[in-house]
């Protein structure tokens, strides 16, 4: 597990952020396996460090693939950063 992963995890670990730190419905649809969205609480007694290790999979996925490709595929379709600023920015809803 890289450092980005392990700061994630131990941020998104801390007491009672599972219930308001959330994956993406696509991303959860997407993932390899079922996630369990009782993952790092108490009510996932039974097999819980599974469930905890297949959550910080998907956060791994989501830190090193999906979040690189989605910024490679940006760059490839929008070269100028006039463009991104532009076009994209606001239909995210950021602006400078």
């Amino acid at each position: 597990m890289d450092v980005g992963v392990r700061v994630c995890v131990r941020v998104c670990s801390k007491r009672g952020t599972f219930l308001y730190r959330r994956f993406r419905p696509e991303l959860v649809k997407r993932n390899p396996v079922p996630l369990c969205s009782d993952a790092f609480s108490a009510w996932a007694k039974s097999e819980s460090k599974e469930h905890e290790r297949e959550v910080r999979d998907a956060l791994s996925r989501l830190l090193t693939q999906v979040i690189p490709d989605a910024a490679l595929l940006l760059e490839n379709r929008y070269p100028s950063l006039e463009v991104i600023k532009s076009k994209v920015l606001p239909v995210c809803g950021l602006t400078e």
